[in-house]
């Protein structure tokens, strides 16, 4: 038996090394993101060395666990099931739940994230999004947008996690050089499994294969 784990989320297969080391063909999705905007929600201050470690552990136990990534996990489930109603709603309850600033950042970034992907064909539930966000029926918020998007590219919830966590990182992180990614509780791989397993709506589960 090699031992090799892999997480299920719904009938999705996602090796954890994919989670560790990114999706290489996934980063397209998000690079418009990265290009056009300075952050999202993480930003440390321009200090040095392991403070900002410290800032990631902030957002992660601040930020992430408790909001953004619950809302993610939940906008992506509406997203799978097409049910255009609950992804408004969450969108709606996120954006109520951010503060000003942070907001209008994300709103910014949904909206680059969602022009980038507009040609694609097809879109179902995301294309009725998008036409809500446009509308001014809901506010586009980027978490939604990438649970949305992410869905649509058939990524499993854990990939869609892991990458707006990597994103998040990388853009908090690119005007220092040879920052090492997080470890331990605030590693990509340990958020990404508090977040699938913080709710009894998750079928997720850890499986060893071999």
């Amino acid at each position: 038996m090699s031992g090799k784990a892999t997480v299920l989320a719904f009938d999705r297969v996602t090796p954890v090394e994919e989670l560790a080391d990114g999706l290489a063909w996934v980063r397209w999705l998000l690079q418009s993101v990265r290009a056009r905007r300075e952050q999202v929600a993480f930003h440390p201050p321009s200090l040095k060395g392991a403070t900002i470690h410290a800032r990631w552990e902030e957002f992660a136990t601040a930020w992430f666990a408790p909001l953004l990534g619950p809302h993610m996990k939940e906008a992506w489930q509406h997203a799978f099931f097409r049910d255009l109603d609950a992804l408004v709603e969450c969108d709606r309850a996120l954006d109520s739940a951010l503060p000003e600033a942070f907001r209008e950042r994300s709103r910014e970034a949904g909206a680059v994230l969602l022009r980038s992907t507009r040609g694609a064909r097809y879109q179902g539930v995301l294309g009725h999004y998008r036409a809500a966000v446009e509308a001014g029926s809901t506010p586009g918020n980027f978490i939604i947008v990438w649970a949305a998007v992410g869905n649509f590219f058939q990524l499993s919830l854990s990939n869609v996690l892991a990458e707006y966590l990597r994103m998040e990182w990388e853009m908090g992180t690119r005007e220092f050089s040879n920052v090492a990614e997080p470890e331990r509780g605030a590693s990509f791989t340990r958020l990404v499994g508090t977040t699938l397993n913080g709710a009894a709506t998750e079928p997720a589960l850890v499986r060893r294969e071999g």
